[in-house]
């Protein structure tokens, strides 16, 4: 079985906000599919011990058994619509070390294997060759109040963007923070463009968001593709050399 990937490229995103044409979109990274995928863990190989000291501890908070069945959920059960998206990445490591295999398998189970999936590295292929300029800008273009959900760390991007309101989310950000997160993007009168950076907590937002507000607002899992971008360089490709600070100003667009 081959999972049906579309890779269409950070310009089809930044088009679909600059027409105002709403979708949300959730990320799946290989931490997150560790979470939701129940026999990709191998025995003795513990997902909260893997990644930065951020993935470790947002691992550890949705590691018992009602959170993880929470943020599994999400995959198991997406929203049936043309504008919720969900988008899988690290797919060649998973290929590689013969995992993608016990994902589809899974997939299949749960009745997700004929969905059309988006290509998650499109987001930091876009980071790497200086293309999310597209995407920040057209975010800037359109006109509903921009909310963005992340680290107090990232205030800073208030100064990249046109914020409405910023909402800070805790590190780790675990199924507890869900209530109050939501009910703050509620507050904010809709529709609205929502940015998240909040790991698996994205997720959960958006996957309860979506039947509320998902027809008319844009809901965007950044991930931590704007991590780097704010000067936190906790990914391999927001090393130095990679992204430099020449490629940040370019990656945030037209502030103008």
């Amino acid at each position: 079985m081959t999972l049906n990937i579309l890779t269409p490229g950070i310009g089809f995103y930044a088009d679909r906000v600059r027409k105002g044409d709403p979708f949300s979109l959730v990320r799946y990274g290989e931490g997150d599919l560790r979470l939701a995928v129940p026999t990709l863990t191998a025995k003795g190989d513990d997902p909260r011990s893997r990644g930065s000291k951020d993935t470790q501890a947002n691992a550890r908070v949705w590691a018992n058994p009602n959170a993880r069945s929470i943020f599994r959920g999400t995959l198991a059960c997406p929203h049936d619509s043309s504008r919720y998206w969900v988008a899988l990445w690290h797919l060649n490591i998973m290929k590689r070390s013969q995992r993608l295999e016990r994902i589809e398998e899974w997939l299949a189970k749960v009745g997700q294997e004929k969905r059309e999936y988006h290509d998650g590295s499109v987001w930091r292929i876009a980071v790497e060759k200086r293309q999310l300029g597209e995407m920040m800008n057209a975010i800037r273009s359109q006109p509903l109040p921009v909310v963005v959900v992340a680290p107090e760390r990232m205030v800073s991007i208030r100064e990249r963007l046109p914020v409405a309101k910023f909402i800070p989310s805790s590190i780790p950000c675990g199924p507890d923070a869900i209530p109050t997160l939501q009910e703050e993007i509620l507050g904010v009168n809709e529709p609205v463009l929502v940015v998240f950076s909040a790991a698996a907590a994205a997720k959960v937002l958006i996957h309860r968001l979506f039947p509320l507000v998902g027809e008319h607002s844009f809901l965007i899992d950044f991930g931590a593709s704007l991590d780097g971008l704010c000067g936190n360089r906790i990914r391999g490709y927001h090393g130095p050399k990679s992204l430099t600070e020449e490629a940040i100003e370019v990656n945030w667009g037209d502030i103008r």
